[in-house]
């Protein structure tokens, strides 16, 4: 008793069209999936001051526009404000419309070790900008991010 399907005769023929095309598929695929490594980063700087002086330690957050943006990028400030943006570990940021938001957290508080670092804010330090810029809808910050954007125009804050 034969168990061919009527459209193979020869049982080795049939095994070695389906390898091929399994062996193409995986081909295939892996052309697919390099591709997939993730947004198109600009790499962007920018400056924070508050009342005049750099904002060392600012952390600033960016909330993009685009929903189908899912990636948050962050930036922290060096002692002369200024800041380079990474998203998902690495130095840039998509291309698009962002909310910021930012804290700057009380130089002079040691974050306590138990707290974990959660979304670029320790939450045992005082914020010195009283959260008036930490919500995205009520920041008033924002940033605009073409393909070839390389500064973001300083952040020029007053508290008084």
């Amino acid at each position: 008793m034969k168990l061919l399907s009527p459209c193979c005769e020869n049982p080795q023929l049939s095994y070695l069209k389906i390898a091929k095309a399994y062996l193409w598929s995986l081909l295939i695929l892996a052309f697919l999936l390099a591709g997939c490594g993730g947004p198109q980063l600009v790499k962007v700087t920018g400056k924070v001051m508050i009342n005049g002086k750099a904002a060392e330690g600012a952390v600033l957050l960016f909330h993009p526009n685009d929903a189908n943006n899912l990636f948050v990028s962050t930036a922290t400030t060096n002692s002369d404000g200024t800041y380079t943006v990474v998203t998902d570990m690495q130095d840039g940021i998509p291309p698009g419309t962002y909310k910021v938001t930012l804290t700057w957290p009380e130089p002079s508080t040691k974050p306590v070790q138990d707290v974990p670092f959660a979304f670029g804010t320790a939450a045992d330090r005082p914020d010195l900008l009283k959260g008036k810029f930490v919500s995205k809808d009520s920041s008033g910050l924002t940033a605009v991010i073409g393909s070839s954007t390389t500064e973001i125009p300083a952040f020029e804050l007053s508290m008084r």
